[in-house]
């Protein structure tokens, strides 16, 4: 997957950072391990904090994993496992991402993979990114955009609120005992956000000025992708768990390297 971000394959030089990755594994019927149980696969360690309310069936499951925050979130059919900045980085930076795509997703796929060693019966698999590349403003990032979709030609001057969607699904074969259709949906933007940053003057000041505030301008194109197994598969083989993952993540690198193509 790394190599799909070698300088001469990355389309318009984009430099994606993720604000947030997610697993998402639809369950067999009778499936019994706890959100905890699944956190502690994941990342070795037990969470910080564990929620259960039992008249919904929902069950969460959080802690740190790889500089960031992982959440786990069981519900009936299904199995979430977020991961996006912590809290206080959010408070105390400002930030929205992670950290690099190469970076962050590498280390998320190890502690998914160690979840499927132990052999979960699932139905469907889904991996999910948003994922954001700064840019000076909205023009620029139309510019990058035109490139990462080549069916779709931006009014760059005169355009906004630019939205497009789209689902490009592939067949793809696993072996001898698997084939199924896998969806490969990606979300395309630009993004505009105001940071405030507010100034309390010291408590020995002897005439408190009022706290100031200053505003910031980031500009982004963002990528929200979805990809998944076919819905109509009733089961995936155990076995086959990671190779089925390890495509869907290829297929996410190789949209955010290339953009939007067949």
């Amino acid at each position: 997957m790394t190599d799909l971000f070698k300088p001469e394959n990355i389309a318009s030089g984009v430099d994606w950072h993720v604000e947030q990755l997610r697993s998402t594994s639809f369950l067999m019927p009778m499936f019994e391990r706890s959100a905890e149980d699944v956190f502690r696969l994941i990342t070795q360690a037990p969470p910080d904090q564990i929620t259960e309310n039992r008249q919904q069936a929902v069950q969460t499951a959080a802690g740190p994993f790889a500089s960031a925050k992982l959440d786990v979130i069981k519900q009936p059919g299904r199995i979430d496992v977020l991961l996006s900045p912590t809290d206080e980085a959010r408070a105390s930076q400002g930030t929205r991402t992670i950290g690099s795509w190469v970076e962050i997703v590498d280390s998320f796929n190890v502690g998914i993979r160690s979840w499927f060693d132990s052999r979960p019966e699932l139905q469907r698999l889904a991996f999910g990114a948003i994922c954001l590349h700064e840019v000076a403003d909205r023009k620029a990032a139309y510019s990058i955009l035109n490139q990462l979709l080549p069916t779709v030609d931006i009014d760059v001057e005169h355009s906004t609120d630019f939205f497009y969607q789209i689902n490009r699904p592939r067949l793809v074969t696993f072996g001898d005992s698997l084939s199924c259709k896998m969806n490969r949906l990606s979300k395309w933007s630009a993004a505009t956000v105001v940071l405030q940053t507010v100034m309390i003057p010291g408590a020995e000041a002897a005439a408190q000025p009022p706290p100031s505030v200053t505003a910031t301008l980031q500009n982004y194109c963002r990528a929200e992708l979805d990809l998944s197994s076919d819905a109509e598969i009733r089961q995936l083989p155990t076995h086959q768990l990671q190779e089925v993952w390890d495509k869907l993540t290829t297929f996410a690198a190789e949209i955010l390297s290339k953009g939007d193509i067949r």
